[in-house]
């Protein structure tokens, strides 16, 4: 009995130690990307890295290209190390003066009609309702355990908040009239688009489905194209070296307010990116459903 009590003592600190490892490497990682990246207001006058999903990045260079997006405005920032202490359930971890004051800010946001989310991603809800056909609820309640913000977060040094107008979206078939554009990484070819829900099935298209798909491609690849020319490397900090690979997937969205804009953006397929309607059959040309006897997944 001894011996396994010692064995228990062994494995005890050896998983302390490893838990000790990795959150100095996440400090490291999170210092090198603060210390590094090229902020959304220098783009122009610095090259450098920039996180390959920071809305607030793809939105100064579409409004550089001449795109119309969504605007995206900072108005909260939350500490890392307590989105993370929340998202893994421990009752004990509390935010820092002044930070109930920063999501404050964006509830109020949210009941003026708004909408949020934070810099790198959409929360599981949104994702959830927009997948299924639905709409978003009145009010968008800011939830510290969601799993997908902790994990899009991984290797930055806090959650920015950003704010955004809500619009309506164009439905067709039962869902928003929305498209992925693929550049680099796994595309086969630059300007590959999807429609974005292959759930939606078989459906037929329409003249304005077309021009706006066709509108779409040309505006993901002039994009992909600005990021390159104003030296910015796509950057995911918790995988290591920004490198021209990670290619982009920047998504469209035809709203009845603003026309066709652009809603947000990514790495590309093989880099972290649903393949939408490309599932299982290579990245190049239109898609408009899943190819025969291929499963939604």
């Amino acid at each position: 009995m001894a011996l396994d009590f010692d064995m228990m003592n062994a494995m005890a600190a050896d998983m302390e130690a490893q838990m000790a490892e990795s959150a100095a490497r996440r400090r490291l990682i999170e210092q090198d990307y603060e210390a590094r990246r090229v902020r959304p207001e220098r783009i122009g006058t610095e090259t450098g890295p920039v996180h390959a999903a920071s809305i607030l990045v793809w939105a100064r260079l579409a409004e550089m290209a001449g795109v119309p997006h969504i605007p995206a405005t900072p108005i909260a920032s939350l500490d890392i190390a307590t989105v993370m202490a929340m998202a893994d359930g421990d009752e004990t971890a509390q935010l820092a003066d002044g930070q109930m004051d920063e999501i404050a800010k964006a509830v109020a946001y949210a009941n003026g009609g708004g909408y949020w989310r934070t810099e790198i991603c959409a929360g599981e809800e949104v994702k959830y309702l927009m997948g299924s056909g639905q709409g978003l609820p009145d009010v968008l309640p800011i939830r510290m355990d969601d799993l997908r913000i902790y994990e899009m977060h991984m290797g930055m040094p806090s959650v920015t908040i950003v704010g955004r107008p809500r619009l309506t979206p164009v439905r067709h078939a039962g869902y928003p009239v929305e498209f992925r554009v693929f550049n680099g990484c796994q595309a086969d070819e630059d300007g590959a688009v999807s429609w974005y829900y292959p759930q939606a099935g078989t459906f037929e298209t329409t003249p304005q489905l077309e021009a706006a798909m066709t509108q779409a491609a040309e505006w993901g690849v002039k994009l992909h194209g600005l990021r390159e020319r104003m030296g910015l490397l796509p950057w995911i900090p918790e995988r290591g070296a920004e490198t021209d690979r990670i290619g982009s997937t920047i998504d469209f969205m035809l709203t009845e307010e603003m026309g066709l804009v652009m809603v947000d953006a990514g790495p590309g397929y093989g880099a972290g990116a649903h393949p939408c309607c490309f599932i299982d059959r290579p990245v190049a040309g239109r898609a408009w459903r899943l190819a025969e006897g291929v499963e939604v997944r």
